[in-house]
């Protein structure tokens, strides 16, 4: 199994958030029933101790972990893209004890879909913002300012919309950005 890293972020008391764009293991503990590719980031304390993994999976399809970063409050934001078609993507919750909650689902998708997921400080899904259109979505930044605003950016083909989920599973249409015959960046804002 190969592994690589793509972000590190750090919160409020020193903790360290790790995201890696796949794998089927990390040496903190054991990632099980993963897609080949399934992405994943892991917050730790400032001891190095392990708080929880939180794993965005589509079960048969590559997803990628891309970006990582905590507000002032220390509320995780999570994102990167996820391919299915077929069914839902689970978004799960490993505790440090090695247990497994699925939190919610992300929606089943035509292509591949950008996604950004809150989580506050204990790890609990707050909600996903998803940029989906039928072509190559993808996040690839993210950053929050000192109110806690959030922003998050990538590239989008075709004419995608952008959908809120909440933590109860419930998608909400709140725009759609301009068609493009190419691709195409976009900054989304918000709390």
């Amino acid at each position: 199994v190969s592994q690589s890293r793509y972000r590190v972020a750090t919160g409020n008391p020193a903790n360290i958030i790790y995201v890696a764009p796949n794998g089927n293991t990390t040496t903190m503990g054991t990632l099980s029933n993963l897609a080949t590719a399934a992405a994943f980031t892991t917050k730790f304390d400032s001891a190095g101790a392990l708080q929880y993994t939180l794993i965005v999976n589509a079960i048969v399809n590559a997803d990628q972990g891309q970006l990582v970063t905590t507000d002032s409050l220390n509320n995780v934001y999570f994102g990167g893209f996820y391919v299915y078609n077929a069914t839902t993507a689970n978004i799960n919750y490993i505790s440090s004890s090695n247990v497994l909650t699925t939190l919610g689902t992300l929606p089943a998708t035509s292509s591949r879909s950008a996604f950004l997921t809150k989580f506050n400080s204990t790890g609990a899904l707050q909600y996903t913002i998803l940029v989906e259109s039928a072509g190559a979505d993808t996040g690839w930044g993210v950053a929050c300012d000192s109110f806690s605003n959030v922003y998050f950016g990538g590239s989008y083909n075709g004419t995608p919309n952008i959908i809120r989920r909440s933590n109860a599973n419930v998608s909400t249409t709140i725009g759609t950005l301009p068609a493009t015959a190419g691709s195409d960046v976009y900054i989304v804002t918000g709390k």
